[in-house]
């Protein structure tokens, strides 16, 4: 709840969320932010448990991880889902979320590096294309390939690190999001 509104609800344990406030949150002036947490598993409790609900004592509910407010640019990312397969294609799905009162061209800028120590392959660039980004929430799709792509394996355990940029105008950075 904010300032006496419902922000939202989220149902689950261990899933992080999060609520857009914008429209609820009185700029420059005092906030009420309450958080409400019910832990009545009702006539169907679980039966199997997670984490402290192995010992009889434990408490199981409540607020147990970190809480905070953020503040995000007018034009962000809400959602990213990487998709990536053997063959060196990878599928991004990209929830996007769009404040600005208008439709936003821009250009999607990928920094693929390796994960690993010790990595002697330098970080590569790569053009993923055009975004033309909505008002409001959106999904949308990009993909790249990577050349030669080094799989994980038992004995080779390679992974690595994408940062996605958002270009506005003449390459300037809008957002950057590392996954």
């Amino acid at each position: 709840w904010v300032n006496g509104s419902k922000a939202g609800e989220h149902k689950g344990s261990f899933t992080p969320f999060e609520f857009d406030v914008t429209s609820l949150v009185r700029p420059g002036g005092e906030n009420d932010l309450k958080i409400w947490v019910c832990n009545d598993f009702g006539e169907n409790p679980p039966r199997h448990t997670y984490g402290k609900m192995f010992f009889a004592s434990a408490n199981v509910g409540g607020i147990v991880g970190p809480v905070s407010l953020v503040t995000r640019p007018p034009l962000h990312f809400r959602r990213v889902l990487i998709n990536p397969h053997n063959d060196g294609r990878v599928e991004l799905t990209l929830g996007t979320r769009n404040h600005t009162g208008r439709n936003v061209s821009a250009s999607l800028r990928l920094v693929l590096r390796p994960h690993c120590r010790g990595a002697e392959q330098p970080a590569s660039t790569l053009a993923a294309g055009a975004l033309a980004i909505p008002g409001g929430e959106a999904e949308l799709t990009a993909g790249f390939k990577v050349e030669k792509p080094r799989l994980w394996n038992h004995e080779n355990p390679w992974l690595y690190d994408l940062e996605l940029q958002v270009l506005i105008g003449a390459g300037a950075l809008l957002e950057s999001h590392p996954e």
